[in-house]
């Protein structure tokens, strides 16, 4: 199955899931911080909180998905005597 991947960028499937998760965290952690800090500033920062988790997970799971993507080049001796001879 990782074959039919090969040389396709999947980086923006592991993105989708770190904001769909950033997303889950931020929320419990604006609620936590509500609960927290009751003040008149409480909103606002749990507003920061919010937008900090949602992008601090979605940029991790750009580079997961960056790093574990079967990215690149098949190997050379993957390649059938058509492709090699192509290639030279």
């Amino acid at each position: 199955m990782l074959e039919q991947l090969r040389g396709r960028n999947v980086t923006h499937i592991g993105c989708s899931f770190g904001l769909i998760l950033g997303l889950l965290l931020g929320m419990i952690a604006a609620v936590v911080v509500i609960q927290t800090i009751q003040a008149a500033s409480a909103v606002t920062l749990a507003v920061v909180a919010l937008v900090v988790v949602t992008l601090a997970v979605g940029a991790l799971g750009f580079y997961i998905g960056w790093r574990f993507s079967p990215h690149g080049p098949r190997p050379a001796e993957a390649l059938d005597a058509t492709e090699r001879a192509e290639r030279e």
